[in-house]
């Protein structure tokens, strides 16, 4: 990337967070908020212990929900207002990312870095949804930057930032634990092949995960109960055993996320191929020797970044095979910080500028076009189209029934009316419809001459409700509409 002055380097990295902030910004209301946002909300509205219970019962640690909880009092429950917290943690990322790639590595790597974190489509995605994956995403950054520094100095203030960071990071997501596994993976190693970093020395590296044990140690009555749901299959139950398969589809999505448009798959797989090309001739052991590179052996930052990639992605995959599915691509976010660093840095060690320079337009270029699919493809239920067609046409009196039990939290979110339409779920607290609980739709619609049917999720995937209502009830089938994870109906009585 040749040297740039130190005014550049500030005014390059202002370009890129400004570029973030509104790659994050752009659009934020432009889906409905979704299942898994509705739980956010529900969980954030409760008061702080009754939060924690909620929360335990689920598969996630509560420090997201505790501050969305605070920041939803201050701020309210709009949809850009609480979706914005998730795009505050994502920007705060592009920065944190130019301070690991430029500690592991130099500027050119840190600017080259956030640059790939900024455009990154898949990263964009979760800095807009109402989840705790950007600030995961900020922690690991966080808690990798004061690791780092920990092999450069013995500060105090130091080690406390880090066993800060990476407590905050463990009560964010559990695949904080393989994070924190990663380092302790790093640092063993370091250890054995006796390197050139001193480290923070053997004992002193025991106290801090000692520490670090501690602070996180209220939480593992819960942890333990989670797993226990976990492996039940009540939460997680419907992810599949990954396969190899998922590991480079894991790869694919860190580069350029989905697409439904052919086009912008074949945008999406040039930008995977470029970008695996790059870490492969500029990070590997065998150097190719092509586009000017400057060979370079594995050294001890390869490892780590190595180490950092794998760790969350293989021991997942591992826990997969022999245990319970708990691999979701989103989940192994952290390693794909390592993943766009090693990129940064195969572009970095490009030697021939004019080639560079066309690898970071190419990259830029690409991206940027994948995003503006992301845009424009719905990909999250409709809750907000649903609620507003019968907020619209709905009548004093009509019957709302929603087929499955979860799915009224985000259809209340936006419900407003209370003159006219009485929601009801059915079949209560079935997880769907089948032959035996259908007898009771009888008496969920006795008295009401329209009733709207909000089917989601497989609940009725045998469209028994529907048949029922059509064959046995004497109601007419007056409007009906596919709209993204949801079908809508309209029957009204003979």
């Amino acid at each position: 990337m040749g040297d740039i002055r130190l005014e550049r380097y500030v005014l390059i990295l202002l370009t890129i967070l400004i570029l973030g902030l509104f790659l994050r910004t752009y659009c934020l209301t432009c889906e409905s908020v979704w299942l898994d946002e509705g739980y956010s909300i529900l969980w954030a509205k409760q008061e702080p212990s009754e939060m924690i219970e909620a929360v335990s019962k689920d598969v996630h640690p509560p420090l997201y929900f505790l501050i969305l909880h605070y920041w939803i009092g201050l701020f309210g429950d709009a949809e850009f207002t609480i979706r914005f917290l998730s795009v505050i943690f994502g920007f705060l990322a592009i920065f944190m990312m130019y301070r690991v790639g430029s500690l592991i590595f130099d500027r050119n790597v840190g600017i080259m870095s956030s640059l790939i974190l900024s455009l990154s489509v898949f990263h964009i995605h979760y800095s807009q949804e109402l989840r705790g994956y950007s600030l995961m995403v900020l922690l690991t950054l966080v808690s990798m930057y004061f690791f780092i520094r920990l092999f450069q100095e013995r500060k105090t203030s130091t080690s406390v930032l880090y066993i800060l960071s990476s407590a905050l990071l463990l009560y964010t997501h559990f695949f904080g634990l393989f994070v924190i596994a990663a380092q302790n993976i790093y640092l063993i190693s370091e250890f054995m092949l006796s390197r050139k970093k001193p480290g923070p020395g053997f004992v002193r590296w025991l106290l801090l995960q000692a520490i670090l044990f501690v602070l996180f140690l209220p939480w593992f009555g819960f942890l333990a109960r989670q797993a226990q749901v976990i492996q039940s299959g009540a939460f997680l139950g419907w992810l599949p055993a990954p396969t190899i398969l998922s590991l480079i589809t894991t790869l694919f999505v860190y580069s350029a996320y989905f697409s439904e448009f052919a086009l912008l798959w074949v945008l999406a797989s040039s930008t995977f191929l470029v970008l695996m090309y790059l870490i492969l001739s500029a990070n590997s052991l065998m150097v190719f020797k092509t586009l000017g590179l400057r060979p370079r052996r594995l050294d001890s930052d390869s490892v780590l970044l190595l180490v950092w990639l794998l760790t969350p992605i293989i021991i997942p995959f591992i826990i997969s095979q022999f245990f319970v599915p708990v691999y979701w691509t989103r989940f192994t976010m952290p390693a794909s910080l390592a993943f766009y660093i090693l990129v940064a840095r195969g572009i970095v060690n490009i030697s021939t500028k004019g080639i560079r320079l066309s690898i970071i337009s190419l990259v830029i270029a690409l991206s940027l076009i994948i995003t503006w699919g992301f845009y424009t493809t719905t990909d999250n239920e409709q809750w907000r189209e649903v609620v507003g067609y019968i907020e619209t046409h709905g009548e004093q009196n009509d019957l709302v029934l929603i087929n499955t039990w979860y799915c009224h939290i985000p259809f209340d979110y936006y419900f407003s009316r209370t003159d006219m339409i009485q929601r009801d779920v059915f079949p209560k607290w079935d997880m769907g419809v089948d032959k035996d609980n259908i007898k009771t739709l009888e008496l969920a619609v006795r008295g009401y001459e329209r009733v709207w049917i909000v089917l989601s999720h497989d609940g009725d995937s045998e469209g028994l409700i529907t048949k029922t209502l059509s064959d046995d009830l004497s109601y007419s089938l007056s409007y009906q509409k596919n709209y993204v994870g949801i079908e809508l109906y309209l029957f009204g009585k003979i």
